[in-house]
């Protein structure tokens, strides 16, 4: 989907890294403006995080770590807002920004939050800055 978006979007440069499942469907849907590395070790991996102009994350998951590792290098998300993505990304909506959020799994959505990023990019930070135990609320640190 992420990589459909993308190669309807031929001036926007896409790097795809990893080696799940869907790696040939996504390497069959690439445009010539989408590389796609495969796997990378740890720090190529965060190199290439820390050096994006934003991290593209569209799945639902309860936590979803990989949109935690991108902003904690500095690099902003644009993520599906639903599950974990709601609470670790803050939106335009919110003070200090670090992401856009996008309400629908589709090609046609995630363009529409490139687009949305790109427009709204003085709201964002270059580089956003890593959240320290003093940016949560203090009710989310504590255990039950």
């Amino acid at each position: 989907m992420i990589v459909e978006a993308f190669s309807k979007m031929p001036d926007k440069r896409l790097i795809v890294i990893g080696d799940g499942p869907d790696i040939d469907k996504a390497r069959r849907a690439a445009g010539p403006n989408v590389e796609i590395l495969g796997y990378q070790d740890n720090d190529a991996l965060r190199t290439k995080i820390a050096h994006a102009r934003a991290f593209v994350f569209a799945a639902e998951e309860d936590f979803g770590i990989i949109p935690v590792e991108a902003q904690a290098c500095g690099t902003p998300v644009i993520a599906f807002g639903k599950g974990g993505s709601l609470e670790t990304v803050r939106g335009l909506d919110q003070s200090a920004p670090t992401g856009v959020h996008f309400h629908e799994q589709s090609t046609e959505a995630i363009i529409e939050a490139v687009k949305l990023f790109e427009e709204k990019d003085t709201k964002l930070p270059r580089r956003i800055a890593s959240p320290t135990p003093r940016s949560f609320p203090r009710k989310n640190l504590e255990t039950p």
